[in-house]
C-alpha cells in the first residue's frame, strides 16, 4: 500500500525541499556527535545574521519572495512524506508494549520468578522503553510535544495556511484529508500506546492482587510426589495392574472445639426500667379526639337542611362560611362536598368558590372548592354517616 501510494503521487523524492532537510537534520546530527562549544556558537551566529538580515530587509519595505509552484509541490510533498510515517510509528511503539505484556505474563506464569523480580523487570523495561529504542524516543518526544499548547496551536495554523493556498487543490483527496487530521492522527497513537501500557499495568496488578503463590507451590508439590510415586510404580507393574484410589478421603473422628464461652452477664437479670410515669404527655379529652378526627356529617346535615328550608344561602361556600368555627375545620369541606353530591345538584367544577377554614389549634387556612348552587338542592340523604 506505501507503495501504491508513492507511485500515484507525480512528485519526486529527490528534490530541493527533501535536500535542504536532509543537511539540516545531518548539520543537527553532527553537532550532536561532536559538542564543539565554538562550532555551536558559529553556527548560532550565521543563523542569526542570516534572519536578521532578512527581517531588516521586510521592515524597509522590501519585496516578499513569491515561491514557485515547484518549489510549493517539492514542499508539500516533503510534508506528506514526514506524515506518511506517523502512524507506522506508533504502532511499532503499541507491538513493543504489547510484546512486552506478552514477556511479563509468561514470567508471571514460571514458578521459578519470584513476583518481586517480574515487577523489577517490567519497571525497567517501562522505563527504558521510550529510551532504548527508536520508536520509543520520537514516542516521547510527541508527547512532549502534545503538552505544549502553543506547539499545537501553531502546526493547527500552520496546516490551515498549506490548505488554505490555491495550490493545495492539486493534491489527491486523501491526502489533503491526511493533512486535516495530523493532530487527530498524533492524538490517537499516543492514546493507543498508552492505553497498551494501561492494560499491562493492570495485568500486572490482577496478578499480583489475586495470585496464590503458596497455594499453587503446594499444588505443583502434590503434583510432582504423584509423578514420581507413578514412575516407581511402573516400574513393576504389568499392562493391566491397577491401584484402588479413593476419590473421597474418609472424614475424621475429631471432637468438636467451642467456640464460645461461658459469659456470666449474659445470665444476670436485666436492669430494671426507669419510672418516666411524669414524663408522660398530657391526656386528650374526648372533644379534642374528635376534633382531630374525620367530618362532623351529623352537625353538616342538620345545618344544610335548615338553610335549605330557609333559603337564604345561595352557594355551598357561602353556607360553608357562616358555619360555627367547629364546623369549619378543613376536613368539613370534604364532608359538605360528600353531602352535596347526594343531592339532586349540579356541581361545577370549573368555577371555584374561596372559603375561610378554622382549624382546631385556632390558625386559618383559605381553600377554593367548586361551585355549587343551593336553590337547585333537594332533600339530604338521610343514610349518610
Amino acid at each position: 500500500m506505501d507503495y501504491v501510494t508513492r507511485a500515484t503521487r507525480t512528485q519526486l523524492n529527490v528534490s530541493l525541499s527533501r535536500i535542504a532537510t536532509m543537511r539540516h537534520v545531518v548539520s543537527q546530527a553532527a553537532l550532536a556527535a561532536n559538542p564543539d562549544r565554538e562550532e555551536r556558537i558559529r553556527r548560532l551566529t550565521e543563523e542569526i545574521a542570516e534572519l536578521t538580515a532578512e527581517r531588516d530587509r521586510l521592515a524597509e519595505g522590501g519585496e516578499m519572495l513569491e515561491t514557485s509552484e515547484a518549489e510549493l509541490t517539492e514542499q508539500f510533498a516533503n510534508v506528506l512524506r514526514e506524515l506518511d510515517g506517523l502512524p507506522s510509528d506508533f504502532r511499532r511503539v503499541e507491538e513493543a508494549v504489547r510484546g512486552m505484556h506478552k514477556i511479563i505474563t509468561k514470567r508471571f506464569r514460571e514458578e521459578s520468578r519470584p513476583v518481586g523480580e517480574v515487577v523489577d523487570d517490567y519497571l525497567d523495561q517501562s522505563a527504558n522503553l521510550l529510551t532504548v529504542t527508536p520508536e520509543g524516543r520520537a514516542f516521547a518526544g510527541a508527547l512532549e510535544l502534545l503538552r505544549n499548547r502553543d506547539w499545537l496551536a501553531r502546526l493547527r495554523t500552520d496546516l490551515e495556511a498549506i490548505l488554505s493556498h490555491p495550490w493545495a487543490e492539486t493534491l489527491l483527496p486523501d491526502e489533503q484529508r491526511q493533512l486535516r487530521t495530523t493532530v487527530d492522527v498524533i492524538r490517537r497513537g499516543i492514546s493507543d500506546v498508552l492505553g497498551q501500557r494501561q492494560r499491562l499495568s493492570a495485568t500486572l496488578r490482577e496478578h499480583i492482587e489475586n495470585y496464590d503463590h503458596v497455594k499453587n507451590r503446594e499444588l505443583g508439590e502434590v503434583l510432582r510426589g504423584i509423578d514420581r510415586e507413578m514412575r516407581m510404580w511402573m516400574q513393576s507393574a504389568r499392562a493391566r495392574s491397577h491401584v484402588e484410589v479413593e476419590l473421597i478421603p474418609p472424614g475424621l473422628d475429631i471432637s468438636g472445639l467451642r467456640f464460645r464461652t461461658f459469659d456470666p452477664d449474659s445470665e444476670r437479670a436485666p436492669e430494671p426500667l426507669e419510672d418516666v410515669t411524669t414524663e408522660a404527655p398530657q391526656v386528650l379529652s374526648l372533644d379534642e379526639i374528635r376534633k382531630q378526627g374525620g367530618p362532623s356529617l351529623t352537625d353538616l346535615r342538620r345545618e344544610l337542611e335548615a338553610r335549605l328550608a330557609t333559603g337564604d344561602v345561595e352557594s355551598a361556600a357561602a353556607l360553608f362560611n357562616i358555619l360555627p368555627d367547629d364546623l369549619r375545620r378543613p376536613v368539613e369541606i370534604l364532608g359538605l362536598m360528600h353531602l352535596l353530591a347526594g343531592m339532586d345538584t349540579d356541581i361545577d367544577t370549573t368555577t371555584r368558590e374561596p372559603v375561610v377554614a378554622v382549624r382546631p389549634d385556632g390558625s386559618i387556612r383559605r381553600f377554593l372548592m367548586p361551585r355549587v348552587t343551593m336553590a337547585d338542592a333537594s332533600s339530604v340523604d338521610g343514610d349518610d354517616q
